[in-house]
């Protein structure tokens, strides 16, 4: 696996540990593995049984983005998905 910054997980191991975390947080966070300076936090989205299908997230500066910040964007944007896959049911239900 290619790494694009130092801090990019590159062995299954660390992927797999990471995975794990992922699922018991409800969302991800990416601390200058793509790029240098940058962070990110995701948020999947399942609409029914196909699944995640999307995800809501946010990008920003490291110096704006540190850990605690990122947990408790997570943890927003855990909530702002559940409630966006809730609208997306039932706008598919209203239109059956």
């Amino acid at each position: 696996m290619s790494a694009f910054s130092a801090h990019t997980k590159t062995t299954k191991e660390e992927l797999v540990a990471e995975f794990e975390v992922i699922r018991q947080q409800g969302f991800a966070d990416c601390d200058q593995e793509i790029d240098i300076g940058i962070s990110s936090v995701a948020a999947p989205s399942s609409v029914g049984n196909i699944g995640a299908t999307f995800s809501v997230g946010a990008v920003g500066p490291v110096r704006r983005f540190g850990t605690e910040y990122r947990k408790n964007i997570g943890t927003q944007l855990k909530d702002l998905s559940i409630k966006i896959s809730a609208a997306i049911q039932l706008c598919n239900v209203a239109d059956v």
